[in-house]
């Protein structure tokens, strides 16, 4: 009740602030001094948030190897236990804490990654001249918060670290490789396939990354037509060391959500 008010205030206030203008006047403010992003794209993309587990809103520990299937079954059985004893929550989120960041380290993990992305959006915004950078994701409509109560079903811990898995992904077709003619050429193209199907995978189960945003910003503007998103993306991509031929392919994808 709380986040749909708080999107129906929102909502209110780009109306008022739709009605403080003319049309024409709004459309020549936006072609002259303003600017678009998704804040919602570069918190999701974000190469940090690889590690975030938004079903219990807490990171997971940089040690764990969540390419180990015996490493997922314990995260996921500790997982279940919340989900299914809201009566012992204090209890079972304590089990939690051999999987992941305790809530306050989490919390402070976020704030940190959100203002990397105002200091990349403030350089952005006075490359051209100071430019008001708007947020496309301010007005969504808030998705249900996948919290504590989620259902077990929905907490899938094999897709945890599907974003780290993107990151790192190896494009090569082994050196060692022979078959029939185009062979290779098809194993390339089921390469970038399964790199594709990872990146879909990926963008459905977190749906909650606009509820995240809802719920931690309430800004409408971040720091004027152009859309930035993908130009803020790739400099935090490449602060963060993420590879030339990982970037250009997200990027890629990206742009068509």
């Amino acid at each position: 009740m709380d986040r749909t008010w708080r999107w129906a205030r929102n909502s209110a206030v780009f109306l008022s602030f739709l009605a403080f203008f003319s049309q024409s006047c709004f459309e020549k403010a936006l072609a002259e001094g303003f600017a678009t992003v998704d804040f919602s794209i570069l918190l999701a993309f974000h190469p940090q948030m690889a590690r975030y587990d938004f079903s219990v809103k807490r990171f997971l520990l940089p040690e764990l190897n969540l390419s180990d299937p015996n490493q997922i079954k314990k995260i996921q059985d500790a997982k279940n236990g919340v989900v299914s004893n809201p009566r012992h929550l204090e209890s079972e989120k304590t089990r939690l804490s051999s999987f992941y960041l305790s809530s306050e380290e989490s919390d402070k993990k976020l704030i940190q990654i959100f203002e990397e992305i105002d200091g990349v959006l403030s350089e952005l915004s006075k490359e051209r001249g100071n430019a008001a950078i708007l947020d496309r994701s301010f007005l969504a409509p808030p998705a249900p918060f996948p919290g504590l109560s989620t259902p077990a079903a929905v907490v899938d811990c094999s897709s945890a670290d599907l974003f780290s898995q993107m990151l790192n992904f190896d494009f090569s077709v082994p050196e060692n490789f022979s078959g029939p003619p185009g062979q290779n050429e098809r194993m390339r193209q089921g390469i970038e396939a399964r790199f594709q199907d990872s990146f879909k995978k990926y963008t459905s189960l977190n749906p909650a990354f606009r509820s995240l945003v809802m719920n931690s910003r309430g800004r409408l503007f971040l720091t004027g037509g152009e859309d930035l998103t993908a130009g803020a993306l790739s400099k935090i991509f490449e602060s963060h060391g993420i590879r030339l031929e990982i970037r250009i392919r997200l990027l890629q994808l990206i742009s068509q959500l």
